[in-house]
């Protein structure tokens, strides 16, 4: 069975930041696109999934990032599911350009029934014909951000709109991003000059809620907390060079 899914795409503008290069949020959004497109080639999109009142919930996200492609460049981007660990499951990325790698990372995935709330294990779901690849596109662990922010005051904060809102009924993953990357102006983004981003999602958002974002600095980046009133709902580590 096609245990990889590879594409050959263009950046697009719509896929840029203010440097004219693919966006970090956008990456994140490419990521989960061709995880959509392969999880329907392998029988197991939204839609077929949702007949067993089944859904694909995202745990945690986490890419690295070393040269960004640039509007109307020709990348190839591949995903291939990793094998199932009792309730979870990783998702492999990669970004190429000629042989060399743009971002890779991961995604960590469980499956919910949305009729008794209970999480299904992959082995579950996926087919017994499938032979994963036993590699990972990253081969390290997920970054563990403490949930201790304590006193520290928000810098940023956003109000949940309709747009951000997916067929789940809550706030999409990459949307998180998007609002999260807005907090911060061009000038502080290109000094962050990110090589890795760590997203943990804690907990469900919704239309009209606003999330307050805390941050501290640490020797290697920033940590960031978002949360709606006292409920944490991200937790993510940024990487800088």
């Amino acid at each position: 069975m096609g245990e990889k899914l590879t594409k050959e795409m263009m950046i697009t503008i719509g896929m840029c930041d203010h440097t004219g290069r693919l966006g970090v949020p956008q990456c994140f959004e490419q990521c989960m696109n061709i995880a959509t497109e392969h999880a329907a080639a392998l029988g197991l999109g939204v839609g077929a999934l949702g007949k067993q009142h089944l859904f694909w919930l995202a745990v945690r996200t986490k890419l690295r990032f070393y040269s960004l492609p640039a509007i109307e460049e020709q990348v190839r981007f591949t995903t291939w599911p990793e094998a199932p660990n009792r309730l979870r499951s990783n998702r492999s990325y990669r970004m190429e350009q000629d042989g060399k790698i743009l971002f890779e990372g991961k995604t960590e995935w469980t499956i919910l029934n949305t009729e008794t709330n209970a999480l299904v294990p992959g082995t579950d779901v996926y087919s017994a014909d499938l032979d994963f690849e036993p590699a990972s596109a990253l081969d390290l662990p997920f970054a563990r951000v403490r949930d201790n922010f304590g006193e520290i005051a928000p810098f940023a904060q956003y109000t949940v709109r309709s747009t951000d809102i997916d067929l789940g009924g809550h706030m999409n993953n990459s949307a998180y991003i998007r609002a999260l990357m807005g907090t911060f102006d061009t000038k502080t983004l290109d000094a962050l000059s990110i090589t890795e981003m760590d997203v943990r999602y804690v907990a469900p958002t919704f239309e009209g809620e606003t999330i307050c974002f805390q941050r501290r600095d640490t020797d290697a980046g920033i940590e960031i907390r978002a949360a709606v009133d006292d409920r944490t709902v991200l937790l993510v580590s940024l990487l800088r060079r």
